[in-house]
């Protein structure tokens, strides 16, 4: 190892707790930027690079380096999403919330071709701020941020995995295997997203066929029928197990935004049973519908 190298693995030496204090910074920071955006992500990680895997770098690419600070992964954070859009949402935060080193950041997607398949997640090499508040020791040095999906993750790993592991370099053959199950995987991550999107649509239709029902069984004139029935279906069964018949109670009384205290006064036997069945008509009417 040369002489700048054995400097550069110095300067690690004085500076690595100031990167352990920045990692535990960025790390809160990325749990409530997904916070902040309500997504549930399968981790948030960090790590600083250890002295003998520098080490290993500055011997493999030294000459890439002349100080410390070209080095740009000391510190190295990344955020494993669900779904592919919630990467580019993640993404947008940290656009927002960190100082973003333009020219070393990327998008790996907009490095392929369009007719290739391989490594996508997104790039930034950020620092904080100075003059914010943080120390000035953390503020300004340069971190790495990744953001991919669940797929992503696991093609990275084990496509760096089984490369690393070779001493003979990895041959053509292997390397279009792992291009094809990138492109399985980008396809799979673009399923994902369209079978969320046709669950939330499938349930907003349920909710509106909730309304549409609800507006025409229940008209203004049959109203205070149905909320008499309920009431007395509500008063005939709270006394055999009042916690369980009052919750179905509520439940089956939200959409007609019904009061129990406000029930009006029922006359006659004759006129109770038949508010009662009335109201049980709808009820099961309406279950009858939506399984429709």
């Amino acid at each position: 190892m040369n002489l700048k190298c054995k400097l550069i693995l110095e300067d690690y030496r004085k500076q690595k707790e100031h990167f352990v204090k920045l990692g535990d910074v960025v790390h809160t920071m990325l749990s409530d930027i997904a916070k902040e955006l309500g997504l549930t992500v399968l981790a948030v990680e960090h790590r600083v690079k250890e002295e003998k895997s520098l080490a290993g770098k500055l011997e493999r690419k030294g000459d890439l380096y002349n100080v410390f600070e070209d080095i740009t992964d000391i510190l190295g954070c990344r955020v494993i999403c669900f779904l592919s859009d919630e990467v580019d949402k993640v993404g947008k935060k940290v656009e927002e919330k960190f100082v973003v080193d333009w020219q070393n950041s990327s998008n790996k997607k907009d490095l392929l071709k369009e007719n290739a398949f391989g490594y996508l997640s997104l790039h930034y090499i950020c620092s904080l701020p100075f003059g914010d508040k943080w120390p000035d020791e953390i503020c300004g040095k340069k971190f790495e941020i990744q953001i991919r999906t669940i797929l992503q993750h696991a093609w990275s790993a084990i496509h760096h995995d089984i490369g690393y592991k070779s001493d003979f370099g990895v041959p053509r053959e292997i390397n279009r295997q792992f291009a094809r199950l990138a492109g399985l995987l980008e396809l799979a991550d673009d399923e994902f997203v369209r079978a969320r999107d046709n669950m939330f649509a499938y349930t907003e239709d349920i909710r509106k066929r909730i309304i549409l029902y609800v507006g025409i069984a229940v008209k203004p004139k049959n109203i205070i029928l149905v909320k008499q029935g309920l009431f007395k279906f509500y008063t005939f069964f709270k006394t055999f197990n009042k916690k369980l018949f009052f919750t179905i109670f509520i439940v089956l009384c939200l959409p007609l935004n019904f009061k129990p205290r406000s029930c009006l006064s029922i006359h006659s036997t004759k006129h109770k049973i038949k508010c009662f069945l009335y109201s049980i008509g709808h009820i099961i009417l309406l279950f009858i519908r939506l399984r429709l």
